[in-house]
């Protein structure tokens, strides 16, 4: 095993290292596996399995922070894994509008000058069971987002879902739709469309997710995940 990749396997277990000495309600973290880790409708696994992982930490004044962790692959990746560390502020406007602000640090391990920062913004909507949100991340131009001749560029990413919880059955239904522009797209003529469409099951402490993942510029694929809380 290269420390490259021993690095990657450790950074997923750190991400959720036991939390059982801290209160429940302010510190949690899972771990689990997917069939294909897919971001934004690309595999980042080469559609090949990943572990993945993360530690969450919430405050009743809105503040939270998040460190998750998942291994990747690929002929033309060079790290082993990715870590994003995530702090952002949760404000709830009314009984059932919410704003959500954050930024995340992306880190790839042994490829550093992949590196790269964005922020989010998103509402979020309740009503019952079910839920719906629209947001918007963007990244400013950064030496992780340099194209092949050495060019930074931006990259936004809008983003609608919803999901409807079917209570009695432990089941919550999913759907995402989001367009990605910029140093990340990957489309020929820029521009990039993304969808996902699933089902997740509670079983406590386990989750069990199966989801219909693609976008209009690679192939489509069914994602299965199975995560367990802690």
């Amino acid at each position: 095993m290269t420390s490259a990749r021993f690095i990657g396997w450790a950074a997923v277990a750190l991400a959720c290292l036991p939390v059982a000495a801290a209160n429940a309600s302010e510190l949690s973290a899972e771990i689990g596996l997917v069939s294909d880790y897919r971001y934004r409708g690309l595999s980042l696994s080469d559609k090949k399995p990943a572990i993945q992982g993360s530690a969450n930490f919430e405050h009743d004044s809105g503040f939270y922070a998040e460190a998750w962790s998942s291994t990747i692959g690929g002929p033309d990746v060079e790290a082993d894994a990715e870590l994003d560390l995530t702090a952002g502020y949760a404000l709830d406007i009314s009984d059932h509008l919410s704003l959500d602000m954050s930024g995340t640090y992306y880190l790839y391990l042994s490829q550093p000058d992949a590196n790269y920062v964005d922020g989010t913004i998103s509402l979020g909507f309740t009503q019952g069971r079910a839920a719906a949100r629209i947001g918007l991340s963007f990244a400013p131009e950064q030496k992780g987002t340099e194209d092949d001749e050495g060019k930074e560029s931006s990259n936004s990413y809008a983003f609608a879902g919803a999901s409807y919880e079917l209570e009695k059955l432990s089941l919550t239904l999913n759907a995402e739709l989001g367009y990605e522009q910029g140093a990340f797209d990957e489309a020929p003529d820029g521009g990039k469309w993304d969808w996902q469409v699933g089902a997740e099951l509670k079983l406590e402490p386990a989750r069990i997710g199966l989801a219909y993942v693609g976008s209009d510029i690679g192939d489509d694929a069914m994602v299965a995940s199975l995560f367990v809380e802690f």
